[in-house]
């Protein structure tokens, strides 16, 4: 009987011994932990820093694009191809998984890495994007498409491209166009008395043929009647010298006072300076909604 008491009495010191001491033991652990923390804490930094969040986390990083697809301006019954180039963040090599979009919209069967019209119509003109799905996924830089014709006589043509691909400005002009709060976009004529071989193939004017003037314009139904525009022609050089411009739709279609258009003659350098560069501008604050393209019509004479 004593020893068994004397059992549960040292069994009950031990106890409390083990109780006394253990916070003792803990705060030393923690103190211990604390202080070197910040030394973990800092190498685990270096390592991220060394070799990137996504080579230790591949699986929570999105695909990375080297490539993105490019704007265009295509031919009426011709082919087009959007391409893009993507990797997954090294050293992960799984499948990647494409989808590309119309105007926000996916394209059914477009899921390679490049997509192809193989004969484009101006109901093709719009914004282009693709979605490359790893992990998390990746949206690619739009890209614009827009679409021409030429006449018969093949010194003029329309062109209609995408209200996405204009550019918001607030920057007041001095000079026409005067407005403000305008949506502009640019694209380069070349002159007839530019050799044949400098042409953008979009633009040439009949080979041997002297066109003196460029009119370009936007009179045409196709355009929205909310929307006032402006084209302005000016010589492509360094001091963007004003050839011709039509501020705001003030004169020149009968379809429209909206609409404009404006008459240059070009310049007679027989080299690279004999480009005009045309901004068509849409004065707006914002975009209509609904409004998905512009047509622009140009002819050399």
């Amino acid at each position: 009987m004593t020893t068994t008491i004397w059992g549960v009495a040292h069994a009950r010191v031990a106890a409390t011994a083990i109780l006394v001491t253990l916070p003792g033991r803990l705060f030393r652990a923690t103190r211990r932990l604390t202080r070197t923390f910040p030394t973990i804490l800092a190498l685990a930094s270096l390592a991220v820093l060394l070799a990137g969040c996504c080579s230790l986390f591949p699986s929570l990083c999105p695909p990375i694009i080297t490539q993105q697809p490019q704007s265009q301006i295509a031919k009426v019954g011709t082919p087009v191809t959007f391409t893009v180039v993507a990797q997954h963040p090294p050293p992960t090599n799984a499948p990647l998984f494409y989808q590309w979009t119309f105007n926000g919209v996916p394209i059914a069967g477009a899921t390679s890495s490049s997509f192809t019209i193989p004969s484009v119509a101006f109901t093709d003109t719009g914004t282009y994007r693709v979605i490359v799905t790893g992990s998390p996924p990746a949206k690619s830089d739009p890209a614009f498409l827009s679409v021409y014709s030429t006449t018969t006589t093949g010194n003029g043509g329309s062109m209609q491209t995408p209200v996405a691909a204009f550019i918001s400005t607030n920057t007041p002009a001095t000079s026409c166009p005067h407005s403000f709060n305008k949506f502009y976009t640019n694209y380069f004529f070349n002159g007839p008395n530019v050799p044949p071989n400098l042409r953008t193939p979009a633009y040439a004017s009949p080979p041997g043929v002297t066109l003196n003037r460029l009119q370009v314009d936007t009179c045409s139904p196709d355009n929205s009647s909310q929307n006032v525009t402006a084209v302005r022609i000016v010589k492509n050089n360094f001091s963007a010298m004003l050839l011709a411009c039509d501020d705001d739709g003030s004169t020149g279609c009968s379809v429209g006072s909206l609409h404009s258009s404006a008459d240059a003659a070009l310049p007679t350098e027989a080299n690279a300076n004999g480009l005009v560069r045309v901004n068509v501008y849409i004065k707006a604050n914002t975009i209509p909604t609904g409004q998905t393209t512009v047509t622009i019509n140009w002819l050399y004479h």
